[in-house]
């Protein structure tokens, strides 16, 4: 999933391309079956240890289920999973960036998008509530 985390000004935290990926990797399984979340890291390259924190944070908003043994598994088909609804589990805020100041920055008076700001936020916004991790599956194939 290259190239997510930038869309017009904004930045999406590594962390939130990371859940992105691994949620990604657990939906692309054929059949609903539990996966150690150990695997879903080596899959997607992630650091073991931040991909089963972002597991517990999907698992915490209810998304995913584990069977005691570090393995996890959807809680409903991922097809029903928006890409907003792991954004809001890990924490992701949808906020425009300044180009030129660079990340968390307050926009510049140069910046092109300044009078968007909230109606590119709100597009954003609903387009992660409108695509869902089976689009992404589909797309992956």
């Amino acid at each position: 999933m290259v190239g997510m985390e930038k869309l017009w000004c904004f930045d999406f935290s590594p962390r939130m391309a990371m859940a992105i990926n691994g949620a990604v990797a657990l939906a692309a399984r054929r059949a609903r079956r539990f996966v150690p979340a150990k695997r879903v890291a080596r899959e997607t390259g992630a650091p073991v240890v931040e991909m089963c924190a972002i597991i517990e944070q999907l698992k915490d908003a209810g998304l995913v289920e584990d069977n005691g043994n570090g393995s996890v598994t959807w809680r409903r088909n991922p097809a029903e999973v928006t890409l907003y609804d792991i954004a809001m589990a890990v924490g992701e805020r949808f906020h425009l960036r300044c180009h030129a100041r660079g990340n968390g920055a307050r926009l510049c008076r140069e910046c092109p998008v300044k009078g968007l700001v909230r109606s590119l936020e709100s597009e954003v916004v609903g387009l992660f509530k409108a695509r869902s991790l089976g689009d992404l599956v589909a797309a992956r194939t």
